[in-house]
C-alpha cells in the first residue's frame, strides 16, 4: 500500500505544471507524462524524468530550458518530431544538456533541432549506459554535440555542429554490445549518413591554451564495436586538429576499427592538422574515403598519422595534402601504415583556401614521415588530380550535400584498380574508383553538373541485369520523404528504404542481392506519397 500511494504522489507531482492556451510551465523536480504538438514549453533548472517514469514529447513541441543545469532521464525519454514539424529546444549560453542514463532504457530523439539561437549549450546530449536512437536531428553545442558512454547507439542521418576551442563534435566511448553487421537494419551500434562540422573562427580572451590538445570531429575510445560509414567530418579551428581520432580499443574482443565511405576534411588555421589519427593501441582500416587536411607553413600537416604501436591500412581512397611540407602518411614509435589503390595529390599553396588549382609531380612523393620504414605503399599508389566537382564553396560547407557536391566524381576522374588509373569513370563496377563518392552516391552522383529539378521522376537502374548490386538514380524537384520498395515475383518485400531529403536533386538508392536469388524484381518509388514509377530489375548470379 505505502509503495502505491507513493507512486500517485510522485505521478501527482510530476504532472502539476502549470498549463494553459499551449503553454506548459515546468518547475524544478520530478515530471513524465506528455507534452503536446505544438505547444511551447518552459523548463526551470533541475526538472528531471524519474526512474521508471516516461516522458512523451510530440512533433512541433518547442521547448525552453531557463537554466544551466541538466535535464536528466533516469526513466525514459521519447522525442520524436517530424521533417515539418521537428521539435526545437532552446537553451542559455552553456546549458548542460540532456542526460539519458538508466541502462535497462532505450531513449528516442527523431527530427529534433538543439538551437544555437539563446546560446550555444557546452554540451548538448549525453547518454551513460543507455540506448540511444538519435535519427534527422540537428544538434549544436560549444563542446560536444553528442557525447556517448557505455551504452549502445544508432545514429543516422544527424547534423552536429560546434564552435569551441578543443570541441569533439562527437565523443563515442566504451559503448556496449556488437557493432551493426550491415550497418542498416541489424542491430548493434551505428553511426551512419551523420555530417559532423567544427568550426573555430579564432582563440578567444576566455580560451585557456593547451599546445597538446587537439580539437577533432570524431573521437572513438575504447569502442571498436561500432558501424561507422557514409559520414561527413569538417574540422577548422586554431592549433591542433584532427578530423577523425581513434584512442584505445578495448581491452578484450575485436581490436579493429573501420571506417570506410567517410570525407574527412581537417585544416588548422594556425599550426598543423591530421586528418585521421590512430593512437596509442589498435588497427583501423580505412577504406572508400577521402581525406584533405590543411595546415600553414612551418608545421607539418599529415593525412594519416600512426602513432606508438598503432597500425592503419588504407585501401581505395584519395589523399589530398595541403603543400609540400606535409605528409600523406605519418608515424611514431613502431606505428605502421599499409596503403594501397591510392591515389594521392597535394596542391600549390600552403593552405587550401585559393581553391583546387595547381598540380602535383613526383616531387611529392617524398614527403612522408621520417621512419618511413613503417610505411608500406602498394604498386598502385597514383599521383594525380582526382578531378573533383567543386560544386560548392571550397571549405566552408554547412551540410553534408554541400561536401559531396565539392568531392563529387566527374566523368574524367581517374580509377585506381587494374593498374588503369586513366580509365575514367566505370559505371559497371569493374574498376575500383576514387574515394568515397563512387561508393556513396545518395547524394554524389558522378555525371555533369545536374541542372535544377522541375520535376520527380525515377530513372532507369544501372546496372540492370546487375550482380549483385544496382543503383536506382531519383530525381526529387524539391523537400520531403522519399520510399523506395523491392518486391520478388511472390511479391514479397526485400528492400524498403525511406530517405529524408533537404534539397532538390539526385538521390542514389542502392539495391543489394547478396542474399538473394536470381530472378526477376520490381522496384517503385514513392515522394511524399506520389508514385514516381516502378521498374523491373534483373538478377544474374
Amino acid at each position: 500500500m505505502g509503495n502505491g500511494l507513493t507512486k500517485w504522489a510522485l505521478l501527482f507531482v510530476a504532472i502539476a505544471s502549470v498549463a494553459w492556451a499551449g503553454v506548459t510551465y515546468v518547475p524544478s523536480g520530478p515530471v513524465c507524462g506528455k507534452w503536446s504538438a505544438g505547444d511551447s514549453v518552459y523548463v526551470e533548472s533541475g526538472a528531471y524524468v524519474p526512474e521508471g517514469l516516461e516522458l512523451e514529447v510530440e512533433p512541433g513541441v518547442r521547448i525552453v530550458f531557463e537554466g544551466l543545469g541538466r535535464f536528466e532521464v533516469l526513466g525514459r525519454i521519447s522525442m520524436v518530431g517530424t521533417s515539418e514539424a521537428p521539435i526545437e529546444v532552446h537553451c542559455p549560453a552553456n546549458w548542460r544538456g540532456f542526460r539519458l542514463l538508466n541502462a535497462t532504457q532505450w531513449h528516442r530523439l527523431e527530427y529534433v533541432n538543439i538551437m544555437s539561437d539563446m546560446g550555444f549549450a557546452r554540451q548538448a546530449i549525453e547518454v551513460i549506459g543507455a540506448g540511444l536512437t538519435l535519427a534527422h536531428c540537428n544538434v549544436e553545442a560549444r563542446l560536444t554535440c553528442l557525447r556517448a558512454t557505455g551504452g549502445r547507439l544508432e545514429a543516422r542521418s544527424n547534423s552536429f555542429f560546434a564552435n569551441g576551442l578543443y570541441a569533439r563534435a562527437v565523443d563515442l566511448n566504451a559503448l556496449a554490445g556488437f557493432a551493426s553487421p550491415d550497418c542498416e537494419e541489424a542491430p548493434g551500434n551505428i553511426f551512419q549518413d551523420n555530417f559532423l562540422k567544427v568550426a573555430v573562427p579564432g582563440i578567444s580572451p576566455d580560451d585557456v591554451i593547451d599546445p597538446f590538445a587537439m580539437t577533432a570531429g570524431l573521437r572513438v575510445d575504447y569502442s571498436t564495436n561500432i558501424c561507422l560509414t557514409r559520414n561527413e567530418i569538417i574540422v577548422s579551428a586554431p592549433l591542433l586538429v584532427v578530423g577523425a581520432w581513434f584512442v584505445n580499443s578495448p581491452t578484450s574482443g575485436d581490436q579493429i576499427w573501420e571506417l570506410d565511405h567517410t570525407i574527412i576534411f581537417s585544416e588548422s588555421i594556425s599550426r598543423a592538422a591530421m586528418g585521421v589519427l590512430n593512437e596509442v593501441d589498435g588497427d583501423l582500416e580505412v577504406t572508400r574515403s577521402t581525406v584533405t587536411v590543411a595546415g600553414i607553413g612551418g608545421f607539418i600537416s599529415t593525412c594519416f598519422y600512426a602513432s606508438r604501436t598503432a597500425y592503419i591500412l588504407v585501401n581505395s581512397s584519395t589523399t589530398v595534402m595541403g603543400g609540400p611540407q606535409d605528409y600523406f602518411f605519418n608515424t611514431s614509435g613502431v606505428g605502421q601504415i599499409d596503403a594501397d589503390y591510392l591515389v594521392k595529390w597535394s596542391l600549390d599553396g600552403s593552405t587550401l583556401d585559393a581553391g583546387v588549382i595547381g598540380g602535383a609531380s613526383s616531387e611529392y612523393q617524398q614527403w612522408e614521415a621520417e621512419n618511413d620504414h613503417f610505411i608500406n605503399e602498394g604498386d598502385s599508389i597514383w599521383t594525380l588530380n582526382p578531378l573533383f566537382h567543386e560544386g560548392s564553396d571550397w571549405g566552408n560547407w554547412g551540410n553534408r550535400d554541400e561536401v559531396r557536391s565539392f568531392f563529387r566524381l566527374t566523368s574524367e576522374s581517374p580509377c585506381i584498380d587494374r593498374g588503369d588509373p586513366l580509365g575514367g569513370y566505370d559505371p559497371d563496377n569493374t574498376r575500383w574508383d576514387i574515394g568515397a563518392d563512387y561508393y556513396d552516391q545518395s547524394s554524389s552522383p558522378v555525371d555533369p553538373t545536374p541542372g535544377i529539378v522541375r520535376d520527380s521522376r525515377m530513372l532507369a537502374a544501372y546496372p540492370n541485369p546487375f550482380n549483385p548490386e544496382t543503383v536506382m538514380p531519383i530525381e526529387v524537384a524539391g523537400r520531403g520523404l522519399l520510399r523506395v520498395v523491392v518486391w520478388d515475383v511472390l511479391g514479397r518485400e526485400v528492400l524498403m528504404r525511406t530517405v529524408a531529403v533537404y534539397q532538390p536533386g539526385l538521390q542514389n538508392v542502392h539495391f543489394d542481392g547478396h542474399n538473394l536469388a536470381s530472378g526477376m524484381y520490381l522496384a517503385q518509388a514513392e515522394f511524399d506519397g506520389q508514385i514516381l514509377g516502378s521498374q523491373r530489375l534483373l538478377l544474374l548470379k
